[in-house]
């Protein structure tokens, strides 16, 4: 009997050790703070918020500037795009990381928060949070500095169908990677090319680089880059390599 009940304790035991490894305090605070239940909130969020969480730090924000009655803002606004940022909503995430980029609304200014939640957003194809990310890996603001990244995530900026003039800049710094061969093979057709169709959305900087290197390279170069720039619509073709 007494190993019969040493066993049942085992199972019990075993049995709440994996509930409480299956709890998430992100969705559960998420959930309670959704209810305005801000006293079960708190506790669950607050330690994820201190570890860098900017989604758990977006909700005890809201909590704080409540607690100290100083919530000058649409705070239920505020709180649904907390709420969709947990979630994974990825433009409620590149909401709350400008926030935090820019210092706006209630949050302080924190480039790593922004960073952490653009990417969240980029990692599943969002092309204005990859259009974030890439400037911050070319920089490492935020991030360590990778340029590899930084060009991956320009080439699928690149190639988005979007407008082309505001894809224009992605588009230049993408030539760029072509041009140093950074995370992409050194290719100067590409680089004109990327920087023609840049300079077709308006971008003079990448007019001014076109101007500057079709005198330094063979002329049957410039020739591929002007028939590429010209087949070219928005998305490219597939055929382009982009990574």
């Amino acid at each position: 009997m007494r190993a019969t009940a040493v066993a049942i304790a085992s199972i019990l035991l075993s049995v709440c050790a994996g509930a409480g490894a299956l709890a998430d305090p992100l969705k559960d605070g998420t959930e309670a703070f959704s209810k305005k239940d801000y006293a079960t909130a708190m506790p669950l969020l607050a330690p994820l918020a201190a570890a860098g969480d900017g989604r758990a730090q977006c909700m005890v924000d809201v909590m704080n500037d409540l607690q100290k009655g100083k919530a000058d803002y649409a705070v239920d606004a505020v709180s649904w795009d907390c709420i969709a940022a947990a979630w994974g909503k990825p433009s409620a995430l590149v909401d709350v990381g400008d926030d935090f980029h820019f210092g706006i609304i209630l949050h302080a200014h924190n480039v790593a928060m922004a960073a952490q939640l653009y990417r969240l957003a980029a990692d599943q194809g969002y092309a204005l949070a990859q259009r974030r990310l890439a400037p911050m890996y070319l920089t490492g603001e935020g991030v360590d500095r990778d340029v590899v990244q930084a060009c991956r995530l320009f080439g699928k900026v690149a190639a988005q169908n979007d407008d082309k003039f505001a894809l224009a800049e992605a588009r230049r710094d993408y030539g760029m990677c072509y041009l140093n061969g950074t995370g992409v093979p050194q290719d100067m057709v590409q680089a004109l090319a990327w920087w023609g169709f840049a300079a077709d959305g308006g971008d003079a900087k990448a007019k001014a680089l076109w101007d500057m290197y079709i005198v330094r390279i063979p002329l049957a170069q410039v020739t591929r880059a002007q028939e590429l720039t010209r087949v070219w619509e928005i998305p490219p073709p597939r055929t382009l390599p982009i990574p």
